[in-house]
């Protein structure tokens, strides 16, 4: 079982155009969120990792898993230039993954 908590994650955007002298407009467009806790309570065991003189962390086929992760994705300049970006469904579908 996977569980994700509902908020406080935080989505963002980061938008920069740049125009100089004699060439086109460039726009970056970036996206994400911060703070997305999840926690997995099944299948999450440790096993056959790597394993180093700092190795602290004992094997084990069945364990929880909790966290906090933060997200970034970049979108190319083709589809910046079609527009029409769906940023809440793209959200979304990394959110899932």
């Amino acid at each position: 079982h996977t569980f994700l908590r509902l908020g406080p994650n935080k989505p963002f955007a980061n938008v920069q155009a740049v125009k100089r002298p004699g060439s086109s407009i460039k726009i970056s467009v970036q996206s994400g969120f911060r703070g997305l806790d999840i926690m997995k309570t099944t299948q999450s065991g440790f096993v056959d990792f790597h394993k180093c003189k700092f190795t602290s962390l004992p094997e084990a086929t069945d364990r929880i898993l909790g966290t906090s992760i933060d997200a970034e994705w970049s979108y190319s300049p083709a589809m910046i230039a079609r527009g029409n970006i769906n940023f809440n469904k793209i959200a979304a579908e990394v959110e899932s993954a």
